[in-house]
């Protein structure tokens, strides 16, 4: 995949008769195959021979340059090296994680430990500066002119907007202005006394997951917890600890984002705590860290979010005896709703039904058509050398590892309630596997509520249906949790 390895290659070439084949001389500039990948390309606003690329050389993707004009031109870095990522996985194209603005000044918006801030960067002298503002999430900058740029910016408190952003007179001041659509103006907004704001939390695990054979080291894992947030309501007794919602993204090289989402929202405004695990192989934290997941999907992603849950609950975050977990296919894109009911190959809803087979920690287990069996995934759906990758193997070379992260293999060790959401009209996860799933858990003793949806795939799309589902959800949590 390209945030696996990329090499980036140059060539002049002259069209002297159009009937002629065009001959190229390509010369490499950076990258190594599977090893330093390489992205968003743009050549310099006032030097048509100086290219601007990100690179993950130094374990972490920053800016680099080349100016191809100069005999012999050798790959340097633009910056001063940050140990934050300035981009991230290529999932599309075209994408936009800086913006040169002018021959000296340019725009970044570096992952610092789960939030993309906006950041200033002095070309001359390679200097970065912090440009203070009030978005937690940044993507999509474009240039406008020498002095300003757009960008989609999030808050805490809203969702993504269009923004303007101006720079002053030195590195680190600028101004901005919100491009309002008149698709949203007016709509219906939340109070500010009702939104939940996300805390990062940086916890502490083992990696790779500890067993007899393998030493392990300690490393990061990055989490972000929303308290329950309603002024109108406080809990039974003093000192108690709230119930909470699970979160898995998707991907599985994918992250979350700390901005307002309407859905975490609806839970947090009812007493509720929701949680996002940045499990490793989460991009966004570096090289290593997204590397984590190769050969161990099914393991790593599972182990960390058992660990977060445990780790938060030993530090009195969250009630660690009401837990819940749910995972589906979320996109960064998607409509609110459709945040854990959108298409991809629910990832999310994999690592929620493997959690609920692997470990006691969770009491309820929601899973928006998640995956169940790995070798009908790979065998049917889903052929292609990233699954291989992330499984260590092909189901050829390693069907017993296929076997074993396969939750339908262990759908017995489910002992927590479980609503299992899916669509009939599912490529991806046949609703035939769904209900395999259903009947191995119920025939060991287990619970679980099914509901199959017409004329839907994999992600939800009838309105009428989003809203059902997230009903049921709520009504099935309140039911585990005894909160009616």
């Amino acid at each position: 995949m390209p945030w696996e390895g990329t090499e980036l290659y140059y060539s002049k070439f002259h069209v002297a008769q159009m009937d002629r084949p065009i001959v190229l001389e390509p010369i490499k500039i950076a990258g190594e195959h599977l090893n330093v990948s390489i992205n968003d390309i743009k050549w310099d606003i006032s030097n048509p021979d100086k290219l601007y690329y990100l690179s993950d050389q130094t374990g972490f993707v920053n800016l680099w340059c080349i100016d191809l004009s100069k005999p012999d031109a050798q790959s340097d870095i633009a910056m001063y090296p940050l140990a934050h990522d300035l981009g991230e996985p290529l999932w599309y194209l075209s994408p936009s994680w800086y913006a040169i603005v002018s021959e000296k000044d340019a725009l970044i918006a570096p992952n610092m430990d789960g939030e993309r801030t906006l950041c200033h960067l002095d070309l001359y002298k390679r200097r970065v500066s912090p440009i203070t503002s009030d978005y937690r999430d940044i993507i999509n900058l474009q240039r406008i002119n020498d002095k300003q740029a757009v960008f989609l910016g999030g808050k805490y408190n809203e969702p993504r907007k269009i923004v303007l952003v101006t720079l002053g007179q030195r590195g680190g001041d600028a101004t901005f202005q919100e491009v309002e659509l008149s698709t949203t103006k007016g709509g219906p907004k939340l109070d500010r006394d009702y939104i939940s704001k996300g805390e990062l939390i940086t916890l502490t695990v083992d990696f790779p997951p500890p067993s007899d054979n393998v030493r392990s080291k300690k490393v990061d894992l990055h989490v972000t917890l929303y308290p329950p947030t309603n002024p109108g309501y406080k809990a039974a007794h003093d000192g108690e600890l709230p119930p909470v919602i699970t979160q898995v993204h998707g991907g599985p090289t994918g992250r979350s984002s700390p901005i307002f989402n309407i859905l975490y929202q609806y839970f947090t405004t009812r007493g509720f705590a929701v949680l996002d695990v940045d499990y490793g192989g989460s991009s966004g934290y570096g090289r290593e860290y997204q590397d984590r997941l190769k050969g161990r999907w099914g393991e790593v992603d599972v182990y960390d979010t058992i660990q977060a849950v445990i780790e938060l609950g030993k530090l009195g975050k969250i009630d660690a005896n009401r837990v819940a977990i749910m995972g589906g296919s979320a996109g960064e894109e998607a409509h609110a709703l459709n945040s854990f009911c959108g298409s991809s190959i629910s990832e999310g809803g994999y690592t929620a039904l493997a959690c609920l087979t692997d470990s006691k920690v969770f009491s309820a287990g929601i899973s928006l058509y998640g995956i169940s069996d790995m070798k009908l995934l790979v065998g049917d759906t889903h052929k292609s050398q990233y699954m291989v990758k992330l499984m260590g193997g092909t189901l050829e070379e390693i069907p017993e590892v296929y076997e074993k992260r396969s939750p339908i293999t262990k759908a017995g060790n489910i002992t927590a309630e479980l609503l299992m959401l899916q669509g009939l009209d599912d490529k991806v996860v046949p609703p035939g596997q769904a209900r395999t799933l259903v009947k191995k858990i119920e025939d060991a003793g287990g619970h679980v509520e099914a509901v199959f949806y017409e004329g839907e795939g994999h992600g939800f799309r009838k309105l009428e249906n989003l809203k059902d589902s997230l009903m049921r959800i709520e009504s099935f949590l309140k039911k585990t949790f005894k909160l009616d």
